[in-house]
């Protein structure tokens, strides 16, 4: 048995993300351009610059990133009223269309892609962003590095996208302390999972895909999948699951099956 896919028919993953963007959209701002005070903090502008500084940047991407008011820098969302970041969207290059990261969909040209895509490393000075609620790394070259540990710190984060990013070796149990979680994205990686126990905290993800991932050895996947109650599509395709339970369907799921 190879594929595990579950999803509803009136149901799809931009709907989810469009669900969870909406939820927000009445505090946040992507710049404040009035005569207002800088609504940027100081020390979340400090880490945002640490993360900067850690990344290869061959495309310039990054290139907004100066001056004092972070709040402005392409990719960062803060709160309208706060000034805390809330967001971070650094989704590497696709077309926007069929999702395909690290090559043109219509010539297969990999070189010109390679190099609008961020790597190096991921600064632990992020988790000073003490109100990040949104954090998309998918689809750029993180050299086969592992998930940093610390990204389990984030207590307020509801949507994680490292999908197609190059990352190797196991899962972080870590991230099973994202309580708050809505949406996982972690497919087509190097990653395996010997077990899927750090998801069982995650009692309020809606999402969840590790297709691609390597988790063979976990034999408390179904338990612990049947025990994440509001989840609503999951994709679970080529992890090389030896076998499924002979009904679906007592999937604790109902979403998914009905």
């Amino acid at each position: 048995m190879k594929a595990l896919t579950l999803v509803p028919s009136s149901f799809s993953s931009s709907s989810l993300c469009f669900l969870v963007l909406v939820s927000s959209l009445c505090s946040i701002c992507f710049c404040n351009q009035n005569s207002d005070p800088l609504l940027c903090i100081p020390t979340e502008r400090l880490a945002l610059m640490d993360l900067k500084s850690n990344l290869t940047d061959p495309a310039n991407r990054l290139s907004s990133w100066v001056g004092k008011d972070c709040c402005c820098w392409s990719g960062v969302v803060c709160d309208n009223f706060t000034g805390h970041v809330h967001e971070i969207h650094l989704r590497g290059p696709d077309n926007g269309i069929h999702g395909h990261c690290h090559r043109n969909y219509l010539t297969g040209n990999q070189t010109i892609t390679s190099n609008q895509m961020l790597g190096g490393t991921i600064s632990p000075s992020v988790i000073k962003l003490l109100q990040l609620r949104y954090l998309d790394l998918s689809c750029n070259d993180f050299l086969l590095g592992s998930i940093p540990a610390f990204i389990g710190s984030f207590q307020n984060l509801i949507y994680l996208n490292l999908s197609k990013s190059y990352f190797f070796l196991e899962i972080p149990h870590q991230l099973g302390n994202l309580s708050t979680l809505r949406v996982l994205d972690l497919h087509s990686n190097y990653l395996d999972s010997k077990s899927l126990k750090w998801l069982e905290n995650l009692k309020g993800l809606q999402y969840l895909d590790m297709s691609g991932i390597y988790i063979p050895e976990a034999s408390d996947w179904f338990p612990v999948i049947s025990n994440l109650t509001s989840l609503l599509e999951l994709h679970l395709s080529d992890c090389l699951l030896d076998q499924l339970p002979n009904n679906p369907q007592q999937l604790a799921l109902r979403p998914l099956l009905s």
